[in-house]
């Protein structure tokens, strides 16, 4: 009787353990994607120091609540957070505690730009200041609509800070979008042009006719990078026809494709969608001439992918209907396109079909193209390229194929990893094997990728080809001597410290924290050390276990705030190099420190 129930006790079992994986997999899943979507809500929210903010992800949108405290607060974020994530994907569901704009607030003038409308809100010093710079700004943004939501109040000013309120007109004159955020004599500008040489030519205009009574902090970029390839997909059937991936750049060719296939499937229910980037020129043209010459043609597939034209056909096709469908589909296709048509039993270039490919822009934006062997798998790819890159953006055209092959996560994860401290560049897995080109902006990135890929996979396992463009960040970039020198300017005076035997940030911490994270941010190129030290009160090993853990509170408080952590480290001291004795109370409170340092120069010796 024991005997018998056997089999049916490993059943059991079996079902447990796939219960149990199917759990344990779905569990990482979520816990990749809530590590990128917290550090990406976590960086907007502290930059612009919104405590009054919720932001939680739903599907692929954020929604975000709160009370405003004022009008002024509400549209300052609003604004920044549209230059940042895609205005589709936020879910606006925040109220404001006041109806003015100014109600409380300090002085300082916020103006708003997006096409020809700007919102100006804040305080002008005298209203004979406040007429003078709507009139100069009407005069050089001709058409304009202005929406203006300031008061004037009288306010003792510095000179330095009327010439900052008065050179904005100038600013506006020289861009189409932005923020622009006046403080004293200080402006901060933040914009984008459709090129990097626009970008730069902005840039430089700017500050050769600021005054030299006024301070810049300027944001200017070209815009996001374009992202291939596109891709289109679709299999021909007499019972039906299967369109698994469309898309297309504007609302105008949406609206052009989806009516020219409605009309060539015979279906009510095209769906292609708009994505980001620019797919090739005479995309939709041939999109629409390649499924009029084979939307007859039973079993038929097509994938379209950027500048590539694939066309899979059943294993009894005869050569002549082959060499007609090739004919056919090269009358169809524009100069752009290369065409290759194959026969579905053609075991070499049909793997090709579910080859993953995962392309960074030079703004870190993602592409991700490929086929997944389920959904759950396609999940998966997602999350943990989502979750390694940390992409402002990711651009999906993961198709699932039951046929195809399970993806090597091994490999996958190796090339994250790698593709993580490129500039620019491409990850391509095919079947086991692992194809990295792209650029690097230093040798050492590239010395570091391929340690860890020999010591990760071994080196009969991947292919590298990757260009070392040192120029790359060479321009603008702090030397470490400037680095020191921000840093200094606010630890020289203050200290980062923690509430007796505590590990956690307190209001003191934080805000030094934050008044350093700039500097960290421009000079997180460097390799940067955060240390850890207590005085000699205690057990020495749990003094070194709570500098540890100070160090690594520091590290994380600063990851929150936006700065790149890959060249930073946090080590824990303990008791072992105190600056001045131990003997005193103000000696021991020297003592208990965190010391944040190039690693180049960290000899406690």
């Amino acid at each position: 009787m024991e005997y018998l129930n056997t089999p049916h006790k490993f059943l059991l079992l079996y079902c447990f353990l796939a219960l149990l994986l199917v759990s344990l997999v779905a569990l990482f899943i979520v816990v990749y994607q809530e590590s990128h979507t917290r550090k990406v809500i976590n960086e907007l929210i502290a930059t612009q120091q919104n405590h009054w903010l919720t932001a939680v992800p739903s599907g692929s949108q954020v929604v975000f609540t709160g009370i405003a405290p004022q009008q002024f607060d509400y549209l300052h974020f609003i604004a920044s957070a549209r230059q940042v994530i895609n205005p589709q994907q936020i879910v606006d569901q925040i109220e404001v505690k006041h109806d003015s704009y100014t109600q409380s607030q300090d002085y300082n003038l916020e103006f708003l730009l997006e096409n020809q409308e700007v919102l100006i809100f804040g305080q002008f010093p005298t209203e004979e200041i406040h007429a003078n710079f709507v009139a100069n700004l009407k005069s050089r943004k001709l058409g304009l609509t202005l929406l203006d939501y300031t008061q004037s109040k009288e306010i003792e000013l510095e000179p330095a800070s009327i010439v900052a309120i008065e050179f904005v007109p100038e600013i506006f004159s020289l861009l189409d979008s932005g923020v622009i955020s006046v403080a004293g004599n200080t402006i901060a500008i933040s914009s984008y042009f459709d090129t990097q040489s626009q970008a730069t030519s902005a840039i430089n205009t700017i500050n050769n006719i600021k005054p030299p009574e006024v301070e810049l902090n300027l944001d200017i970029t070209a815009p996001l990078p374009r992202i291939n390839p596109y891709r289109f997909q679709i299999s021909f059937a007499s019972n039906g026809h299967d369109l698994t991936a469309c898309y297309t750049e504007t609302p105008e060719q949406l609206e052009q494709l989806n009516s020219k296939l409605a009309e060539q499937l015979n279906k009510d229910d095209v769906n292609c969608l708009l994505a980001l980037g620019q797919p090739t020129e005479n995309w939709v043209q041939t999109l629409t001439n390649l499924v009029e010459v084979l939307v007859a043609k039973d079993g038929i597939s097509l994938t379209v992918s950027d500048t590539s034209v694939l066309i899979t056909t059943p294993m009894n096709f005869s050569d002549t209907q082959i060499i007609e469908i090739t004919q056919s589909a090269q009358n169809a296709v524009s100069e752009e396109f290369t065409l290759q048509v194959i026969a579905a039993d053609s075991n070499q270039e049909f793997e090709q079909l579910y080859d993953l490919r995962v392309l960074k822009g030079v703004e870190g934006l993602i592409s991700i193209n490929g086929t997944a062997s389920d959904a759950l798998s396609r999940e998966m790819i997602i999350s943990m390229v989502d979750s390694e890159l940390l992409p402002q953006q990711i651009g999906n055209f993961l198709t699932v194929d039951t046929n195809a092959p399970p993806i090597n996560f091994n490999l996958l994860v190796a090339g994250m990893q790698a593709l993580d401290l490129l500039y620019e560049g491409e990850v391509l897995i095919h079947t086991n094997s692992l194809f990295i080109n792209g650029t690097s902006a230093s040798q050492e990135s590239l010395d570091q990728i391929i340690a860890e890929l020999n010591s990760k996979l071994g080196r009969d396992n991947y292919s590298i080809n990757v260009v070392v463009d040192t120029s790359i960040f060479a321009v603008n970039l702090p030397t470490i001597e400037e680095c020191l020198d921000g840093l200094n300017q606010v630890l020289d005076n203050q200290k980062i410290t923690f509430d007796s035997g505590s590990v956690a940030i307190n209001e003191s911490t934080e805000s030094i924290i934050l008044a350093i994270v700039p500097t960290l941010k421009d000079c997180a190129h460097f390799k940067w050390e955060i240390g850890g030290h207590t005085d000699s009160s205690g057990n020495s090993n749990r003094n070194l276990q709570l500098s540890q853990d100070r160090a690594n509170a520091v590290l994380f408080a600063i990851s929150l705030a936006g700065v790149p952590i890959d060249n930073f480290v946090a080590v824990g001291y303990g008791e072992l190099y105190p600056i001045v004795s131990n003997i005193t109370k103000e000696g021991r409170a020297q003592n208990r420190r965190i010391v944040i340092e190039p690693m180049i120069n960290n000899d406690k010796n």
